[in-house]
């Protein structure tokens, strides 16, 4: 067995623990234990930090190997590492005070939820994308230098609008989740998982 193919098998046997969990905690996923902010920053913090380290053994990686396709992954988590930062400080009753002195949208913490998640499956999607023209060595090099500099720009645009930009629909209302979140939000995220997941399957069977 080569190593890749025990990684992929690994990483196989996470994915059925990971969604063996989420599937036995489904039934009780809708009960309301009440807020613990303390917790919550635990977690959020836990998760920056591990973000942090990822996009940095990535660019690591990429400077010492000069692979420039995994330039991509680390520029994907540098940029949900940096959307998570406000998510986490505008937070609906973490800070209260800071969104006011801001002027942020009341919606901001949630919209940025959608923007880290979703800049960060983007940035898989084109490291995979690239990797499938590797053998144009100069041209997907370039192309890698140009998806870096598209996330830096998407994020010095659409950060600042999620943040600020009233207007936009509303993702919770009474206490719910509006039809904006779950027509539009948890699909757009859920269809780009599957890409990443089946251009997984598909780079490993080929």
């Amino acid at each position: 067995m080569t190593s890749s193919s025990g990684e992929f098998r690994r990483a196989m046997r996470y994915a059925a623990v990971l969604a063996a969990a989420c599937l036995a905690v489904t039934p009780v996923a809708g009960v309301a234990l009440g807020p613990s902010y303390p917790l919550f920053a635990m977690f959020l913090a836990a998760a920056i930090v591990g973000t942090g380290f990822t996009a940095l053994l990535l660019l690591v990686q990429a400077s010492a190997l000069r692979a420039y396709l995994e330039e991509v992954l680390g520029a994907g988590f540098v940029f949900a590492g940096a959307a998570m930062l406000p998510y986490a400080f505008l937070y609906n009753d973490l800070f209260p005070q800071l969104a006011a002195v801001l002027g942020a949208a009341p919606s901001a913490h949630e919209y940025l939820w959608f923007v880290w998640q979703g800049g960060l499956l983007a940035s898989m999607l084109a490291y995979q994308r690239l990797r499938r023209g590797e053998a144009d060595v100069s041209r997907t090099r370039a192309r890698a230098r140009t998806t870096v500099v598209a996330l830096a720009v998407a994020y010095a645009v659409i950060v600042p609008a999620a943040i600020w930009l009233r207007g936009l629909p509303p993702v919770f209302a009474d206490g719910r989740t509006t039809a904006f979140f779950s027509g539009f939000m948890v699909p757009v995220l859920v269809l780009m998982s599957a890409a990443v997941i089946a251009g997984a399957v598909r780079r490993r069977d080929r």
